[in-house]
This record gives structure tokens, C-alpha cells and sequence, in this order.
């Protein structure tokens, strides 16, 4: 098959690092030579679009790298041909496990939100991946991340564990460019940020730049952290309270300062 009939998956969050890609990419190389004819440990998994072309499900970097060694072909006994809906595939996708050690956390909330398109719920997602429903919340959050700062974070992914940039969804807007920034300039230097030193300085017990606030800041206004925990509405309660007969209410645990608080389910009022 041609390579130039190979699409890749928009939804693919697999990343490698550098070195990880140069490996693989060597790897080929040997493997291929016997015969000059591209040869792969795994098979690449695709499925039909029709009009002779297939999207990729398995071997995103295989295929870069194939065509950056200006191979035109791919054997047939290379490529396994799969046929799954648009919505299985991603799936299959998201549950790969041959993946590089990067993830793009954007791509992944993309993933995440693709599949509630298709009509998943939160928690019908979280049971197919063995996550909480508040994790997949958070994951989807991402994408109320502003786009200039989550086209940095794509272009210097290296330096954004997904936990971090869920620590960064929770800064107020005005305030993600200036963490994004910091985030890259230390981590350029070697120096590692923490999500504990992102939760700090977004409750204002530290300012981790010196900048972006007003000289008098001591911390968060009422307001600002009501609308914080006004978002813990969408997330799966970790703890119900059976003392009420009733069981409307529900112990929670909020995302972005990590206390729990009890909630009246019928009415969707914090009680404490």
C-alpha cells in the first residue's frame, strides 16, 4: 500500500521523546535492510475509509518515520486492517498500550470530549478506562484552557505532565499564560515544577513569579473561590453520606483546593 494513502488519527495523544523516536527510527532502519523493504516488530493497524485510503489506529510515529526514510510502499504483511467504526477506533486508540512516554494532554482531553460526541457519559467513559468520573472531568477541562496557552503546551509538551496542566485549568484565564511561562523557562533549565508548587501559588501561599498580581494580594477573594467550587457540580462524589435515610446528600471532594465538602444532591447546594 502507499504511504501517501495512510491518514493519521487527529485524536492520536502518543507522544515520544526525542530519543524515543531516533531509537524507534534506527530500529526500522535495521529491520528493513535485509531486503529494502519496510519491516516493523508490530503491524500497523489501520481501518478503511474508502477511496483507497486508511486511517491509522497503531503506528503514528512508524508511518513519520517510514516517510521520512523515503519508503513509498508499505508491505501488506505489515499493515493489519481492522474494521471498526470511527468511535471503536478511537477507543482502540485511547487503550494502546505500545505508546511513547509523552502524552499531549490537549489531544487527550480531545480524545476524552470526541467521545461524549459520540454520546458516551462521564461515567460510562471512566468505566470503559478504569478512571473516576472526576478524572475524565478534569481531563475535558483542559479544553477551557485558553488557545494561545494550550498551543504552548502542545509545542513544548515535553515539559507538561497531564497533571500539571490540569493544575494549570484551574488558575484563573488571566493568570495560565503567566504559569505556562514559568513552567517553560524552569523546566528548560533542568529545574522541575510540582503541581504542589502550581496549587500554592494559585491559593495565594506563594507567588511563583512575582507577576501578574496586584502589590496587595493575600490571597483569593470570596467570590473567586465560590466560582472555583461552584465547577465541583460535574464531578462524581467520592464519598456518599448514608446517615440521611434519604441519601440526598453526598460528601465531595473538590478539584481545585482538595476539600471536602457536603452536598445537598436534590437541590445542588453546598451545605458546609
Amino acid at each position: 500500500m502507499k504511504i501517501e494513502n495512510f491518514v493519521e488519527n487527529m485524536y492520536n495523544f502518543n507522544e515520544m521523546t526525542t530519543e524515543e523516536y531516533e531509537a524507534l527510527k534506527e530500529q526500522i532502519k535495521k529491520d528493513s535492510a535485509r531486503d529494502g523493504k519496510l519491516s516493523f516488530e508490530k503491524k500497523i493497524e489501520v481501518r478503511p475509509l474508502g477511496n483507497n485510503r486508511f486511517e491509522v489506529i497503531d503506528g503514528h510515529h512508524k508511518i513519520k518515520v517510514a516517510r521520512e526514510l523515503d519508503f513509498l510502499e508499505i508491505p501488506d504483511d505489515q499493515i493489519e486492517i481492522l474494521d471498526l467504526t470511527e468511535a471503536q477506533a478511537l477507543e482502540r486508540l485511547m487503550k494502546l498500550k505500545t505508546r511513547g512516554s509523552l502524552i499531549n494532554p490537549i489531544k487527550q482531553a480531545e480524545a476524552f470530549q470526541k467521545l461524549r460526541d459520540y454520546g458516551m457519559s462521564e461515567e460510562q467513559i471512566g468505566l470503559e478506562f478504569g478512571l473516576s468520573q472526576s478524572r475524565v472531568a478534569d481531563i475535558i477541562a483542559r479544553l477551557k484552557i485558553p488557545e494561545q496557552v494550550k498551543e504552548r503546551i502542545v509545542s513544548d509538551v515535553r515539559y507538561f505532565t497531564p497533571s500539571l496542566v490540569d493544575e494549570i485549568s484551574r488558575f484563573e484565564d488571566i493568570d495560565q499564560k503567566r504559569v505556562v511561562d514559568y513552567i517553560i523557562e524552569q523546566e528548560s533549565k533542568g529545574i522541575p515544577v510540582t503541581v504542589q508548587e502550581l496549587r500554592e501559588d494559585r491559593t495565594g501561599k506563594k507567588d511563583i513569579k512575582g507577576q501578574g498580581r496586584p502589590k496587595d494580594f493575600t490571597g483569593y477573594s470570596e467570590d473567586m473561590t465560590m466560582r472555583q467550587h461552584s465547577s465541583i457540580m460535574v464531578y462524581q462524589p467520592q464519598e456518599v453520606n448514608v446517615k440521611n435515610n434519604l441519601l440526598n446528600e453526598q460528601e465531595i471532594e473538590c478539584p481545585c483546593c482538595h476539600r471536602w465538602f457536603l452536598l445537598n444532591v436534590k437541590n445542588k447546594k453546598i451545605l458546609n
